[in-house]
């Protein structure tokens, strides 16, 4: 992916979702944040939009591959539909 793809998406998760941490709910900035997959790579998840939330570099680095159990539209949506894809 690009630069200019990554920086595209994450604009995309600002609006979407504010400019926060998906999990800690602590404000984010260029040098804080990171992209997080719900339904991990290294389980199939896809760098799609629908599997993306705006995370902060520390909780996306403690989650490490592990399914975040969420009960938010965005989490929920795509846990339930990359499980069975």
């Amino acid at each position: 992916m690009s630069d200019r793809d990554a920086t595209r998406q994450i604009a995309s998760l600002i609006r979407r979702d504010g400019p926060h941490c998906h999990y800690c709910k602590k404000p984010v900035n260029c040098n804080t944040w990171s992209r997080d997959h719900i339904w991990p790579r290294s389980r199939g998840g896809p760098w799609k939009l629908d599997n993306l939330v705006l995370a902060c570099v520390d909780c996306n680095s403690k989650l490490g591959n592990r399914i975040w159990k969420c009960t938010c539209k965005i989490c929920w949506w795509a846990n339930i539909y990359y499980s069975i894809h």
